[in-house]
């Protein structure tokens, strides 16, 4: 198996977190600092571009397509909204100090999480606030929602994670999983089985149907591990870390397939529903790559 680089798009020349679908199969958005929203088509590079108020790093992106709002998350506390139809901003919020880091659709409501520990719930069809849930002192960086069973995972930066139903919030699980901090985090598409990705490198497997008891663990990259990403037909999940590289993985035996790299730490992962991959770095670029079956 081979992971053969298509295209690079951006040269932002500052670093690059987040990316999301975009309206089309073939398209998807990425934001930089300066406010700058784009919709990339993996042809033709930009179709669109949108000027918002964003401020600081764009931490966390979401494109909701039944509302067509584009959800912004950024390193100063600010979360946007924007509607993609009209090309204009619609919300500014004031949120999450020390930056918005990840957005779900989550049933009929959007979540999203921060630096300060907190879940913010908002409503779906207008973007309105609804409330505010206190999970955690430490930061979450990512969460994840089971395709399984109602169950949300939080992974904070203490090393801690917990286990809530996504109606009340009420706790099913809380345990230490790594003592450097988790960064994070995915369910398995298929097995009732939670990764969850280190400060240290590692990846751990838990097992959701018994009380996320550990199932095992393993080194998977030399640094933080940034993103974990599962294909959206085959059998195989993709890690991005602090350490540069892009790895494959098969989903089944956890056996290492092949690699890719950036200049600079990789910050995000993202699928796109014809199943290229789209990598965000520190170097400023999104890169385009394609999972190739061996001969």
């Amino acid at each position: 198996m081979k992971l053969e680089l298509l295209d690079s798009f951006g040269d932002m020349k500052t670093p690059l977190y987040a990316i999301a679908d975009g309206t089309h199969a073939d398209s998807f958005f990425t934001a930089s600092a300066n406010g700058l929203v784009s919709e990339w088509n993996t042809e033709y590079g930009v179709s669109s571009e949108i000027q918002v108020k964003t401020t600081g790093a764009v931490f966390s992106l979401l494109y909701d397509e039944t509302t067509r709002f584009l959800w912004i998350g950024c390193q100063q506390n600010t979360l946007s909204v924007v509607d993609i139809q009209d090309k204009k901003e619609i919300k500014n919020y004031k949120v999450h100090p020390g930056g918005v880091f990840d957005i779900k659709i989550v049933e009929d409501k959007i979540l999203s999480v921060g630096a300060d520990g907190n879940v913010i719930e908002w409503n779906r069809s207008d973007a309105n606030y609804v409330r505010t849930i206190p999970l955690s002192d430490s930061k979450i960086r990512r969460f994840a929602v089971s395709t399984h069973k109602p169950e949300l995972a939080f992974p904070f930066a203490n090393g801690e994670m917990e286990i809530v139903d996504p109606i009340f919030f009420n706790s099913i699980e809380k345990k230490k999983v790594n003592d450097l901090g988790v960064a994070s985090c995915a369910f398995h598409p298929k097995k009732s089985v939670l990764f969850t990705g280190g400060r240290d490198g590692e990846i751990c497997l838990w097992n959701s149907k018994k009380n996320y008891d550990p199932v095992v663990n393993f080194t998977a990259h030399k640094g933080n591990v940034y993103a974990i990403a599962f294909h959206p037909k085959r059998h195989v999940f993709v890690t991005g870390s602090r350490d540069k590289e892009i790895k494959v993985w098969d989903a089944e035996n956890l056996d290492f397939l092949c690699g890719g790299t950036h200049a600079r730490s990789v910050n995000a992962l993202h699928f796109l529903k014809n199943g290229l991959l789209l990598s965000a770095s520190d170097d400023g670029s999104i890169r385009l790559w394609k999972i190739l079956r061996s001969n």
